[in-house]
């Protein structure tokens, strides 16, 4: 009985959770409110990587109030594939220009224009550009934000990325 009385006193009071609750609730509206909400095609600038060539769109590091998703497109040169890798989050990608497949956990998957694909977490993925003259691109969206904030965020590289920073075009429009 005593141990459970010094054990209400350590624990916050209902109004003290309420209260923490509000505050929380009143700075994420402060935050949206402030938040960036367009981001303009003059302002996409790709960064290329052992992965890939790819451009973030939408996370917080470009103002957006964003904590679960993130937005990219990823630009695939002619007749190349970008990194092999995996990672903890579900990705869903797609294709906006170009066609190819994809090889998710070592089975091959097909795709084109206007199909969508959907890569479930902790599988190794590959996309391959079969174009050769076009190159592809897709948009993609993840759920790292999240993941990252669950602390349970991991990502593995495996083979890189089969061309040059000079082989890819990163214009869009």
């Amino acid at each position: 009985m005593r141990r459970q009385k010094n054990l209400a006193k350590q624990l916050p009071s209902k109004q003290a959770d309420y209260d923490s609750l509000l505050k929380f609730h009143n700075e994420e509206v402060d935050k949206r409110k402030q938040s960036r909400l367009i981001f303009e095609s003059k302002d996409i600038k790709f960064g290329i990587s052992k992965h890939g060539a790819a451009c973030r769109l939408v996370n917080p590091e470009l103002g957006f109030n964003t904590s679960v998703v993130k937005v990219f497109i990823r630009v695939i040169p002619p007749m190349s594939k970008d990194g092999n890798h995996r990672h903890r989050e579900e990705a869903i990608l797609h294709v906006l220009r170009g066609r190819g497949y994809s090889v998710i956990d070592g089975k091959r998957f097909d795709w084109k224009v206007g199909d969508t694909i959907c890569v479930p977490p902790w599988s190794w993925h590959q996309h391959f550009n079969t174009d050769s003259k076009e190159p592809a691109r897709l948009i993609a969206g993840t759920n790292s934000r999240e993941m990252r904030l669950l602390a349970f965020s991991e990502f593995e590289q495996g083979e890189e990325k089969s061309w040059k920073e000079e082989d890819v075009r990163t214009d869009l429009f």
